[in-house]
């Protein structure tokens, strides 16, 4: 076993604002370029460069939540997204194993009284459905894969919806 050099740069911004009392705006954005030196070795024996394992060269984030008081406690509704550029699941950088660039998002709209004990928040988690992969096991080359080309793709839980009731107990 051998680790090789690795050469990262980037940088990350983050900006938080609450226009009103009510509202909070968080957004992020990050920047990586990086390349690891003589990462794979060719059937031929060449040696590549390779991107690093699951670092997307950009990735932006977000918040947007709306609250008012309601009933002596706060009603909220809020969206977030996640995206993330193409990025590779192993060294090699197969296409087998490339993520194509996507964004997740989600809504939710709750209530919280106003000691905080109670809370009800009904969701909608990867509104659009987004189908991405969040793992991918390219066995082509393992014993485990006998040689045949064989890859495991895990996939990230498609649109789901739900309610969640939580009581906190320390109030």
């Amino acid at each position: 076993m051998f680790n090789t050099d690795a050469e990262n740069k980037g940088g990350e911004l983050e900006l938080q604002i609450s226009p009103t009392d009510r509202l909070d705006i968080l957004l992020g954005l990050s920047y990586i370029d990086n390349n690891v030196d003589d990462a794979y070795t060719t059937p031929g024996g060449e040696t590549l460069d390779r991107r690093a394992i699951m670092t997307p060269e950009i990735n932006a984030n977000g918040v947007i939540r709306y609250g008012w008081p309601m009933a002596g406690g706060e009603m909220f509704v809020q969206y977030d997204f996640n995206y993330l550029d193409d990025h590779f699941f192993q060294l090699k950088n197969s296409p087998v194993g490339e993520q194509d660039a996507y964004v997740v998002s989600n809504i939710r709209a709750g209530y919280t009284t106003a000691d905080g004990a109670w809370n009800v928040t009904a969701f909608v988690n990867n509104v659009t459905d987004e189908e991405y992969k969040q793992m991918v096991f390219d066995l082509a080359a393992s014993p485990a894969g006998g040689g045949f080309g064989a890859a495991e793709y895990f996939y990230a839980d498609p649109q789901w919806w739900g309610v969640s009731v939580s009581y906190n107990w320390g109030n």
